[in-house]
């Protein structure tokens, strides 16, 4: 790859806005231009962006864009082949867990709350012909990208130096699903640039390195990991598909002493603190009631639920009641937390074997939906997510959390999002 010049990057823009012209046009020749006005709904869709860094922000743009999304299907708009695709498998998904809730004895109550928490499933297929039908392309979708980076920096840095928070999140946002919403973004920025080269992506790359500031001052080792490992996915998979061994030179260089920085300045803090838990407890096996205590007990509680309603699960609203009744009383209390602390025991516990196998079903949809991508950069980007993805939730919820699970939905309909930039056309220089 990247040696057949066919298309310059400024060329790649030329092509979006043509596309984003020839689709806002079909919009409003069928008839939806009365009932969904374009530009407000342009607004909405691209408002999610900067939304993700407050806490409902994320699911309330997604959930509107996708209404119009619905609004658009109806008007007589065709939604393609592979959106149908979507809908059917995200629908089926989405009636089993529903299905799943009502057999294993969790009453109306659950059905609501399993109702509700998992539309954004269903939502994915209308919100992404929301974003094609509207003509939002992927650089207006990188302007908003870096919008929202620089806004999280900002408010970071704030809130760390100005007014001594230790751990800053956003608004009404708790630091972890914050710093892994700008993790996600920034990994997204680092593909998009990696993708148009020197000149067109500079400013997307220093973006997502803008972003390490405000996910090392959450002081959240899982993010932490996400971010490593995410960044790292983007980097070598972009220089493997270009030939270019020279990126993974320039991203170690990077690396290197941003990893150093950070460790030296606020990591070691907490990774001081986790290794001393680990030492209590392989030394002297004890469990003290900080991260690793707290997280191998909701373990081993949640494990014991399992084993006891092992096929239906104990229900979505039950899942805590059930773990935490077969809490160790002798070991670190957990009854003051909130939920569970990882998505895999939580769908077990909830729904039972069922609960696994959907998101070990929606993780493969991921993985398909990163492998079509239609250029280069977010087929890196989604691969990125992907394993982000399955690192957070050992430690972490997804779903259930409004804004993990809209921004999450609004990362896949940039995947499926179609415009006219595939890697073989884009020969930018690194």
């Amino acid at each position: 790859m990247g040696k057949g010049v066919q298309l310059r990057p400024s060329r790649i823009y030329m092509q979006e806005e043509c596309m984003a012209d020839a689709t806002a046009d079909s919009l409003n020749a069928a008839g939806t231009g009365a009932k969904w006005p374009p530009r407000l709904g342009r607004a909405v869709a691209l408002l999610g962006f900067p939304l993700s860094l407050v806490s409902a922000g994320a699911t309330v743009s997604m959930a509107v864009t996708a209404a119009i999304g619905v609004g658009i299907a109806v008007s007589g708009k065709s939604m393609g082949e592979e959106l149908r695709r979507v809908l059917l498998f995200m629908s089926a998904c989405y009636l089993v867990l529903l299905s799943v809730d009502l057999l294993n004895g969790g009453g109306l109550a659950n059905f609501g709350s399993t109702g509700v928490n998992y539309l954004h499933l269903i939502a994915l297929a209308p919100y992404t012909l929301a974003l094609s039908a509207l003509g939002i392309r992927m650089a207006t979708i990188e302007r908003m990208l870096q919008i929202a980076i620089w806004l999280g920096l900002a408010n970071s840095v704030v809130r760390f130096f100005l007014f001594g928070e230790d751990r800053p999140g956003g608004l009404e946002l708790n630091p972890i699903p914050y710093g892994f919403v700008l993790t996600m973004w920034g990994a997204f920025l680092l593909a998009r640039g990696l993708e148009l080269g020197r000149t067109k992506g500079r400013f997307s790359v220093m973006t997502a390195l803008a972003a390490i500031v405000p996910v090392v001052l959450t002081q959240s080792k899982i993010v932490w990991a996400c971010l490593i490992v995410g960044y790292a996915i983007v980097v070598i998979f972009i220089a493997v598909r270009k030939g270019q061994a020279r990126l993974i030179w320039a991203g170690a260089a990077v690396a290197v002493p941003v990893l150093f920085a950070s460790y030296y300045f606020l990591g070691y803090k907490r990774l001081a603190l986790f290794r001393a838990e680990l030492e209590a407890y392989f030394e002297r096996g004890e469990l003290t009631e900080d991260s690793f205590g707290w997280r191998l007990e909701l373990v081993r509680a949640a494990l014991r639920a399992v084993e006891h309603k092992p096929w239906l699960g104990h229900g979505i609203i039950e899942r805590r009641t059930a773990a935490f009744a077969y809490a160790d009383p002798n070991g670190p209390n957990i009854l003051p937390l909130s939920h569970l602390h990882n998505d895999y025991l939580t769908h077990l516990v909830a729904f039972g074997a069922p609960g696994l196998v959907f998101l070990l079903a929606f993780c493969a949809f991921i993985f398909i939906v990163a492998r079509r991508a239609a250029d280069l950069g977010r087929r890196a980007a989604g691969y990125a997510l992907l394993v982000m993805l399955m690192i957070y939730m050992t430690a972490e919820v997804a779903f259930n959390m409004d804004p993990i699970s809209g921004a999450v939905t609004i990362a896949l309909g940039i995947l499926l999002l179609k415009s006219p930039a595939p890697d073989r056309q884009t020969t930018a220089k690194i």
